[in-house]
């Protein structure tokens, strides 16, 4: 959209422009596990003693002897607590701590709100207990099961708010579904790497023929292939394409943006119709991601026979 503002600017409005600086740095693991150890030691309100800060931050320097640290961050310090000191202004700097003095004799760190997400992003990242996949299947079936309900995205029964909400689920459910799924493209990726890796061709049997055809990973697959819901998938697919084609569907979701935003009517429409595209769009790519995840899985049985 025209009047769309873009998400660097957006970012900007809430961010420091150092805030990302520890993690483009050589020494970026030091930051992040002093931010992972220094949240997990935070009290309810996100904050503990300046003391137990730089202890923190010295146990997690400790923890990389070979980092490569710069200068301002205490290269040229063999002490490790004035290094400590060094990476505690670091994150003063990028704005993932802040200071509160409550007097002369007692200082706190408040971790600050905008290093929650990037945590658990990153925690993400490394997560590799894949337990969570098992509510793959619920996740698909409920949106499954609300878009070919009767009337789901009927404009003529449902109030504008009541269709922004139940869009706006949808959307949340779908991109928790994709996530779960590029989960399972990442395991399939893993087993790959550590298969051409294999030093044995008992290893390599073992890999291909027990441990990979017993991961977590074949939740999400089999709750698609063979649990029936990718014809399920396209036909909620179809549901979300006749209300982008209705302008009377458009209209109702404009209205109740008009109402939760506060924006003019022409901004409204757009959004709606934004909406509705990215609802059809998200539930094709389900489809797409389950093809990209059978593709990995050929490669990977192909790889493993050539071995």
């Amino acid at each position: 959209m025209a009047s769309e503002i873009l998400l660097s600017k957006r970012l900007a409005r809430i961010l420091a422009a150092t805030f990302f600086r520890p993690l483009a740095r050589p020494s970026a693991p030091v930051y992040m596990d002093c931010a992972d150890r220094l949240e997990q030691a935070a009290d309810e309100g996100g904050q503990l003693s300046h003391t137990d800060t730089l202890v923190i931050i010295r146990d997690a320097l400790a923890a990389h002897p070979d980092s490569s640290l710069s200068e301002d961050e205490g290269a040229q310090f063999a002490d490790l607590r004035q290094r400590a000191g060094q990476i505690f202004n670091r994150l003063l700097e990028a704005h993932w701590l802040e200071e509160r003095s409550v007097s002369l004799d007692e200082r706190w760190v408040v971790l600050s709100p905008r290093l929650a997400p990037l945590l658990r992003l990153l925690r993400e990242y490394a997560e590799d207990d894949l337990a969570e996949l098992k509510d793959f299947a619920a996740t698909i079936r409920s949106v499954c099961e609300t878009l070919l309900a009767e009337g789901a995205l009927d404009p003529s029964r449902r109030q504008p708010e009541e269709l922004r909400q139940v869009i706006k689920e949808l959307l949340d459910r779908i991109a928790r579904a994709g996530q779960q799924m590029r989960a399972v493209e990442t395991v399939i990726l893993r087993f790959e790497q550590e298969q051409r890796a294999s030093g044995s061709a008992s290893e390599t049997l073992r890999r291909f023929l027990v441990e990979f055809h017993e991961g977590e990973h074949w939740v999400c697959y089999d709750t698609l292939e063979r649990g029936g819901l990718l014809p399920k998938l396209k036909q909620a697919r179809l549901v979300a394409q006749e209300a982008l084609a209705n302008p009377f569907a458009k209209q109702r979701l404009a209205e109740g943006i008009v109402a939760h935003r506060g924006v003019d009517e022409i901004t409204a429409y757009a959004e709606g119709e934004e909406m509705l595209s990215r609802l059809e769009r998200a539930l094709a790519g389900l489809s797409a991601k389950q093809r990209i995840i059978d593709a990995r899985i050929a490669d990977f049985s192909r790889l493993s026979a050539a071995r």
